[in-house]
Protein backbone atom coordinates (compact mmCIF):
# COMPACT_ATOMS: atom_id res chain seq x y z
CA UNK A 1 0.00 0.00 0.00
CA UNK A 2 0.99 3.40 -1.05
CA UNK A 3 1.17 6.29 1.80
CA UNK A 4 -1.77 7.93 3.38
CA UNK A 5 -2.27 11.42 2.19
CA UNK A 6 -5.58 13.99 3.19
CA UNK A 7 -8.07 13.89 0.42
CA UNK A 8 -7.95 17.98 0.85
CA UNK A 9 -4.82 20.07 2.35
CA UNK A 10 -4.90 22.92 4.01
CA UNK A 11 -3.39 25.21 0.72
CA UNK A 12 -7.00 23.91 -1.00
CA UNK A 13 -8.68 24.67 1.78
CA UNK A 14 -7.07 28.22 1.73
CA UNK A 15 -7.51 29.21 -1.89
CA UNK A 16 -11.60 27.82 -1.85
CA UNK A 17 -12.14 30.44 1.31
CA UNK A 18 -9.93 33.07 -0.16
CA UNK A 19 -12.15 32.70 -3.54
CA UNK A 20 -15.29 32.70 -1.24
CA UNK A 21 -14.47 35.82 0.26
CA UNK A 22 -14.20 38.17 -3.03
CA UNK A 23 -17.20 36.05 -4.85
CA UNK A 24 -19.76 36.40 -1.89
CA UNK A 25 -19.62 39.94 -1.21
CA UNK A 26 -20.61 40.46 -5.02
CA UNK A 27 -22.43 38.26 -5.19
CA UNK A 28 -25.20 38.97 -2.74
CA UNK A 29 -24.99 42.78 -3.80
CA UNK A 30 -26.13 41.42 -7.09
CA UNK A 31 -28.55 39.17 -5.67
CA UNK A 32 -29.76 42.11 -3.51
CA UNK A 33 -30.58 44.43 -6.11
CA UNK A 34 -32.35 41.64 -8.12
CA UNK A 35 -34.72 40.93 -5.44
CA UNK A 36 -35.07 44.61 -4.49
CA UNK A 37 -36.19 45.74 -8.07
CA UNK A 38 -38.90 43.29 -7.84
CA UNK A 39 -40.09 44.10 -4.79
CA UNK A 40 -39.74 48.38 -5.02
CA UNK A 41 -36.42 48.70 -2.58
CA UNK A 42 -33.47 47.96 -4.56
CA UNK A 43 -31.06 50.15 -2.14
CA UNK A 44 -32.38 48.42 0.96
CA UNK A 45 -31.93 44.78 -0.78
CA UNK A 46 -28.60 45.63 -2.13
CA UNK A 47 -27.23 46.34 1.47
CA UNK A 48 -28.71 43.32 2.61
CA UNK A 49 -27.60 40.71 -0.14
CA UNK A 50 -24.12 42.76 0.28
CA UNK A 51 -24.32 42.52 4.00
CA UNK A 52 -24.99 38.37 3.43
CA UNK A 53 -21.96 38.50 0.88
CA UNK A 54 -19.90 39.14 4.10
CA UNK A 55 -20.06 35.72 4.99
CA UNK A 56 -17.05 34.83 2.83
CA UNK A 57 -14.55 37.30 3.87
CA UNK A 58 -15.77 36.46 7.88
CA UNK A 59 -15.59 32.92 7.00
CA UNK A 60 -11.66 33.20 5.59
CA UNK A 61 -10.86 35.47 8.95
CA UNK A 62 -12.28 33.19 10.89
CA UNK A 63 -10.62 30.22 9.72
CA UNK A 64 -7.03 32.23 10.32
CA UNK A 65 -7.89 32.68 13.48
CA UNK A 66 -8.49 29.08 13.87
CA UNK A 67 -5.91 27.80 11.86
CA UNK A 68 -3.36 29.89 13.81
CA UNK A 69 -4.92 29.09 17.22
CA UNK A 70 -4.59 25.53 16.07
CA UNK A 71 -1.19 25.56 15.28
CA UNK A 72 -0.02 27.20 18.40
CA UNK A 73 -2.23 25.17 20.85
CA UNK A 74 -2.53 22.11 19.02
CA UNK A 75 -5.60 20.38 17.36
CA UNK A 76 -6.06 18.20 20.70
CA UNK A 77 -5.73 20.67 23.53
CA UNK A 78 -8.50 21.88 25.99
CA UNK A 79 -7.12 25.31 25.41
CA UNK A 80 -7.51 25.56 21.97
CA UNK A 81 -11.32 23.67 22.41
CA UNK A 82 -12.16 26.55 25.13
CA UNK A 83 -10.64 29.81 22.88
CA UNK A 84 -12.65 28.43 19.89
CA UNK A 85 -15.98 28.01 21.19
CA UNK A 86 -15.55 31.37 23.00
CA UNK A 87 -14.45 33.05 19.79
CA UNK A 88 -16.96 31.47 17.37
CA UNK A 89 -20.06 31.88 20.47
CA UNK A 90 -18.96 35.60 20.37
CA UNK A 91 -19.00 36.00 16.41
CA UNK A 92 -22.71 34.02 16.07
CA UNK A 93 -23.92 35.97 18.77
CA UNK A 94 -22.65 39.10 17.59
CA UNK A 95 -24.02 38.57 13.95
CA UNK A 96 -27.58 36.96 15.61
CA UNK A 97 -28.03 40.50 17.77
CA UNK A 98 -26.95 42.72 14.37
CA UNK A 99 -28.94 40.71 11.95
CA UNK A 100 -31.94 41.10 14.76
CA UNK A 101 -31.31 44.99 14.95
CA UNK A 102 -31.23 45.03 11.41
CA UNK A 103 -34.77 43.73 10.55
CA UNK A 104 -36.22 45.75 13.23
CA UNK A 105 -35.01 48.76 11.62
CA UNK A 106 -35.55 47.82 8.21
CA UNK A 107 -38.86 49.41 7.05
CA UNK A 108 -41.00 46.60 5.31
CA UNK A 109 -42.76 47.74 2.56
CA UNK A 110 -46.53 46.38 2.88
CA UNK A 111 -48.48 45.82 -0.01
CA UNK A 112 -51.22 49.13 0.24
CA UNK A 113 -54.80 47.89 1.50
CA UNK A 114 -58.35 48.90 0.16
CA UNK A 115 -58.39 51.47 2.91
CA UNK A 116 -55.08 53.54 1.85
CA UNK A 117 -56.32 53.58 -1.96
CA UNK A 118 -59.89 54.79 -1.05
CA UNK A 119 -58.06 57.60 1.01
CA UNK A 120 -55.42 58.25 -2.01
CA UNK A 121 -58.49 59.12 -3.81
Amino acid sequence: MGELREIVDLKQIDKLFLILAVILPVAGLCIGLMRGRKKGNARSAAMQGALWGCIGPLNLALWKVYSALTSRNGLDSLANLGINLVIFVCVGAAIGFIAGRARSVTPEIAEPTTEDVHKAR
